[in-house]
């Protein structure tokens, strides 16, 4: 054999053992978006995951995540969330998964697996779950505010439905920084407004705000759309014109000399450093005022939709409120000066209290099984099919007694007593089918589908933060595939007492859950968090003592519930689209609908119940079961909320139609309310 051909088989040989190169590990890093402290309220977040690829062939699969609170009795998972991932040679991509743990222990903690083709996945422990705290999100890259205010006390009055705790007195400050991308450099960010739902006030400079595009531009909108309070420092001129500001603002501003208020003294309520506990602190109150060198870098702004406030100026955004402040907290001077900080804490302590006001801002993990009882007799199929039960008894009384008495004594009568016996198979097979017909008519043999919708606008907006519950009927065992309504849309059952194992799976189309498997004739329950179209929007424009309520949303609206700061409640039947109608030409409600609203300036002191026993028969003109619906709605959203705020007026009605959806999840939808609540001022007459 000639060399060269040894050579080759010698090569040859050397690759047969060595085999083929073995691709790198991917390095996994995963962290919550916001860090741990933003982990301890029950309600949707994010967990940031980082990949860095040090192989040169690109590479492509899935990151698994799993909550180790959310595990059946075997210890399968019962919530798998994922999200592809493809990622280039040498580089580094983020994933965000959304999250919402369903706990406040801070032992609960999450893991972060990797899924590549058919090979097994693998999980890494991520960091435990935190508590509950009051959060500032500073997008500052270096925040000041952090040294003079975490850890300062929030007073906080009354219990808030969304931190799942009884009422407090005191809650402690916390600021957070966002993490930031180690190739370009920009601030990761929320692609979801869910994201931001830990958040009580986010905090920015209009720089910052300028920068955001996309996906996280439209997280952090539709998040102040949605109750959100944003606090914003404008430090370059032409962010007072154009950009996303002025789009929030409503229009464009400008800035004006200060208020002559703001240099008087203000009355702070602050912990007594001497006095009390951290479970019972003692309150006390402090005047302050301004120190001449912060007087003379106080800033005005006046223009589209701002009217002045305690913080600067304050313009109304959907459910939300953006606030210019009037000082700088990125100058040390300005942050060091004790009336600017006690005042940024009255400003978050104001952003926490708001959140009682909406019922959509209730978590998911917040509904206890006990509390939906109405919400799942409204519906569950099953519920209006009772009747059918007690027509089987009946068919089972008259088999007992024709299978029985009648059969022998007919056959007796014949001479033939034991022909009774060969009858009887034939009465038991034929009750047998008339039980089973009966149960078919009254299950349905077809899958159905039911939807019951709230909606929370403030006046005059085109959309509005939603919380859809919607129930699933299966007729035979089937593995459903559940879609969001939109993009932004986060969703999943509605409570884990459920035994069902389901993947939650995030790509660039939205978030659906697969691999649910729903049995024969039982309803699955989910919810589903998003935003809903509302056409022109319902208008509340104030007219002397009186207001006009005119329909713009391309839809008729049914019992239809207004009150007014400081007046009765009225009701209107129906409220045609493009009907406009003063609230004085509505008739009276009971008067003490509305009554025992606590919310003003000063921020929230105790919740006014929905109350829709008062009003129900008025409602129930209007058809569609809708009391019961409204009752449904209150009973889920937890005790705390604030039905009746005492200085906005209030709108409740029903949208004729729905959303105007024929088919879920591929099942013919049977029945779909969709509930309108509208808070504030605003819109054209």
């Amino acid at each position: 054999m000639s060399g060269w051909r040894w050579l080759l088989v010698v090569l040859l040989t050397v690759v047969g053992l060595v085999g083929p190169a073995q691709a790198a590990p991917l390095r996994v890093e995963a962290t919550p978006l916001f860090g741990a402290k933003a982990t301890g309220t029950p309600g949707w977040t994010s967990v940031l995951v980082r990949l860095h690829n040090d192989d040169d062939a690109p590479r492509q699969g899935e990151v698994v995540l799993r909550n180790n609170a959310l595990f059946v009795a075997d210890g399968a998972p019962r919530l798998l969330t994922r999200a592809p991932f493809s990622i280039e040679p040498k580089g580094e991509v983020t994933v965000q998964l959304p999250l919402h743990p369903e706990t406040n222990d801070s032992s609960i903690s999450f893991e972060v697996g990797l899924r590549e083709g058919a090979d097994a996945t693998s999980f890494t422990p991520g960091p435990a779950l935190g508590l509950p705290q009051t959060l500032l999100l500073d997008l500052s890259r270096t925040s000041r505010i952090a040294a003079a205010l975490d850890g300062r006390a929030v007073l906080l009055t009354g219990s808030g439905a969304w931190s799942g705790r009884g009422p407090t007195t005191d809650d402690k400050l916390s600021v957070l920084s966002p993490s930031s991308s180690a190739t370009s450099g920009d601030l990761i960010l929320p692609d979801r407004a869910a994201g931001y739902f830990p958040i009580g006030v986010v905090l920015s400079t209009s720089r910052v705000l300028a920068r955001l595009t996309g996906a996280e531009q439209e997280a952090l909108a539709n998040w102040v759309l949605g109750g959100g309070t944003l606090a914003i420092i404008p430090d370059r001129p032409e962010d007072l014109r154009a950009g996303l500001l002025p789009q929030l603002v409503g229009g464009p501003f400008q800035e004006q000399p200060p208020e002559a208020r703001w240099q008087r003294g203000k009355s702070f309520r602050v912990e007594d450093p001497e006095g009390g506990s951290y479970a019972a602190p003692t309150i006390i109150t402090r005047e302050l005022a301004p120190s001449a060198q912060l007087i003379g870098k106080l800033h005005g702004y006046g223009g589209g939709n701002l009217r002045g406030s305690e913080w600067g100026a304050t313009a109304s955004y959907g459910l939300g409120e953006l606030h210019l402040l009037a000082f700088d907290l990125t100058e040390e001077q300005v942050l060091a000066d004790p009336w600017t900080q006690l005042s940024t804490l009255e400003l978050v302590r104001q952003a926490v209290a708001r959140r009682n006001v909406f019922a959509t801002s209730t978590p998911i993990s917040a509904q206890h099984p006990e509390s939906l009882k109405n919400l799942r007799r409204l519906l569950d199929p099953n519920e209006s099919s009772r009747w059918a039960i007690g027509v089987a008894t009946l068919l089972l009384l008259f088999y007992a007694v024709l299978a029985g008495p009648f059969s022998f004594y007919r056959a007796q009568r014949r001479g033939r007593p034991l022909r009774a016996y060969l009858t009887l198979p034939l009465w038991s097979l034929g009750t047998l089918a008339l039980v089973v017909v009966l149960g078919m008519v009254a299950k349905g043999i077809n899958s159905q589908a039911r939807r019951l919708t709230l909606v929370e606008a403030g006046a005059g907006m085109t959309r509005g933060v939603a919380v859809r519950y919607r129930g699933l009927f299966a007729s035979s065992t089937e593995r459903l595939m559940v879609r969001g309504t939109q993009r932004e849309s986060v969703l999943d059952l509605l409570t884990t007492s459920e035994p069902l194992s389901r993947e939650l799976v995030v790509d660039r189309d939205g978030a659906r859950l697969e691999r649910l498997e729903a049995r024969p004739w039982q309803m699955v329950l989910l919810r589903e968090d998003g935003f809903a179209q509302l056409g022109g929007g319902l208008s509340v424009v104030p007219s002397g003592e009186d207001a006009i309520v005119k329909n713009r949303t391309a839809r008729a609206l049914l019992g239809v519930v207004v009150k007014l700061p400081g007046q009765p409640a009225r009701y209107f039947e129906r409220l045609a689209d493009g009907e406009a109608r003063r609230v004085s030409d509505g008739a009276r409600l009971d008067p003490s609908v509305g009554l025992g609203s606590a919310l003003g300036s000063g921020g929230l002191v105790g919740a006014a119940a929905l109350g829709v026993e008062r009003f129900a028969t008025e409602l129930d003109h209007a058809g569609q079961r809708l009391s019961a619906a409204w009752g449904a709605v209150e009973d889920a959203s937890g005790p705390e909320v604030n039905w009746w705020p005492a200085d906005v007026p209030v709108v409740l009605a029903l949208m004729e139609g729905g959303e105007g959806k024929l088919r879920d999840t591929g099942m013919q939808l049977r029945e779909e309310r969709l509930l309108l609540r509208v808070l504030g001022w605003g819109g054209v007459p």
